[in-house]
């Protein structure tokens, strides 16, 4: 790396930690360039004098893309190669690969905190910084989403235990939102974007975001060449010949960029924005967790047949629960009343829209029929006791596993259809998602190292079977 560049990454990964430090409140003596102080690489980009020791901080900018893209192809790398043409990089931002690609994110920086002894520093810090306010607006996470306290305890907690990191921050600079690890709180939210006034009269939310002085400055002309790029994509969605119109419905526009990929797209007035949320942030999430809930079980299951433990009361537990969440999930997933959110409902709401033709509509119906026996079993034994004398078809537990999984296959297949080929959105459809932490570390204490091995072909294989279900060319 050249002197200059090396001098503006300084300025801008200092720039990230004064502004972070500022918010929430923490003083310190100090900052400097370790690089210059030490001479020579130390792992960390910044150097804060705190409370009377050497802190070296490790800086990173997180692009919400990467869990989703390959290396070297997504955005954060495309705004590397435009910041230098002076030109805008946009794209789409996976909101349900966030997470996983944070956890990578932390992950990798753990890694190579193992190439270091930091002798230099009392401590060592870690800071991730989303949409940093001088990149292009595209390219990081949006203010506010996705990722909650659940989510980074479940990926992150015990592995940065184990790291050299004593404390890190996930800091949202446009959001002004900041999520703290130690080792002694875990994850916590020690500040959070400040809701919208609900008065009238009151400041609108995104003054704040105006008087941002990096953002006001606009060095490089990105909000001017933003602004004309969505002129010009307006332009261009309102002259688009038989464009349905409507007085009472909005109309789904699709960015200029993202024409070509949407090819065919049925550019329908009544395919509204909830319904695409109700995809990405609850019916998805739930398809995901299913399944994965599925895996760790017969992953149980397995370790239990290598080992002859948890035979006896604990395993008949163990079994009851994994029956009452998969059969509440399939039942909750299959709910076609208008107060709720499920798939049946969206299907529901497409026809009645005719969002999809009927008959498309009907077909994936008739698939999710086979969940009816799992949804009255879990009607009549494990929601409520069912009453025979009210409910005459009444019938007696035969809940199989295969019944399980046949529902599972036929929500996934009803599904991806409906996402991919009808609604034409275009998502990745491997639908059995990887574990983004160590999933055999709780069988290690009474589990073989070989049989570990067994357990990790298990899961992959599993993983590949459920995969083949949806299997798209």
């Amino acid at each position: 790396m050249t002197l200059t560049k090396r001098k503006k990454k300084y300025q801008r990964e200092s720039t990230v930690a004064v502004r972070l430090f500022q918010l929430i409140g923490l003083s310190y003596t100090s900052m400097t360039d370790p690089q210059e102080t030490y001479g020579g690489e130390t792992g960390t980009d910044v150097e804060i004098h705190y409370d009377g020791h050497r802190i070296g901080i490790q800086v990173t900018e997180f692009s919400a893309d990467e869990g989703a893209v390959l290396a070297k192809r997504g955005l954060r790398a495309a705004t590397a190669y435009n910041d230098e043409k002076g030109k805008l990089t946009s794209g789409c931002i996976p909101l349900r690969e966030q997470v996983p690609a944070l956890a990578r994110r932390i992950r990798k920086k753990i890694e190579k905190s193992e190439l270091y002894d930091f002798k230099q520093f009392d401590e060592v810090w870690l800071l991730v910084a989303t949409f940093v306010p001088w990149a292009p607006v595209a390219t990081f996470q949006l203010p506010g989403v996705t990722i909650t306290l659940k989510d980074l305890n479940w990926h992150l907690n015990d592995e940065l235990r184990r790291s050299n990191f004593t404390r890190v921050f996930v800091y949202n600079m446009l959001g002004k939102t900041v999520y703290e690890w130690s080792s002694v709180t875990g994850w916590r939210c020690i500040q959070e974007n400040p809701a919208a006034p609900a008065s009238t009269g009151a400041e609108l939310w995104f003054k704040p975001y105006l008087a941002d002085p990096e953002i006001r400055k606009d060095p490089k002309g990105w909000a001017l060449l933003e602004a004309d790029r969505m002129r010009q994509q307006t332009s261009l969605t309102t002259n688009v010949e038989d464009r349905v119109t409507s007085t009472t419905q909005s109309e789904a526009i699709v960015p200029e960029h993202e024409l070509e990929r949407h090819k065919g797209m049925p550019m329908n007035p009544g395919f509204s924005q909830h319904w695409s949320e109700w995809l990405d942030r609850h019916i998805w999430p739930q398809i995901y967790t299913m399944l994965l809930h599925d895996c760790f079980f017969k992953l149980m299951g397995r370790a239990r047949e290598l080992t002859g433990e948890f035979s006896g009361p604990i395993g008949w537990h163990i079994e009851v629960g994994y029956v009452t969440w998969q059969a509440m999930a399939i039942r909750r997933l299959c709910d076609r009343r208008r107060d709720v959110i499920s798939l049946a409902r969206l299907l529901v709401e497409a026809k009645s829209k005719n969002i999809v033709q009927k008959p498309q509509i009907d077909e994936l119906f008739a698939k999710l029929k086979c969940c009816d026996d799992v949804c009255n079993m879990a009607n009549n034994y494990i929601a409520h006791t069912g009453d025979p004398r009210c409910r005459q078809n009444l019938s007696e537990w035969k809940l199989l596993a295969d019944h399980l999984t046949e529902a599972r296959k036929a929500i996934c297949e009803v599904v991806v259809t409906l996402d991919h080929d009808l609604l034409k959105r275009t998502n990745p459809f491997e639908i059995m998602p990887v574990p983004q932490y160590n999933f055999t570390q709780e069988f290690e204490s009474w589990v073989g190292a070989g049989d570990i091995q067994k357990l990790h072909k298990y899961f992959h294989e599993y993983r590949r079977a459920v995969n083949a279900w949806v299997r798209h060319t």
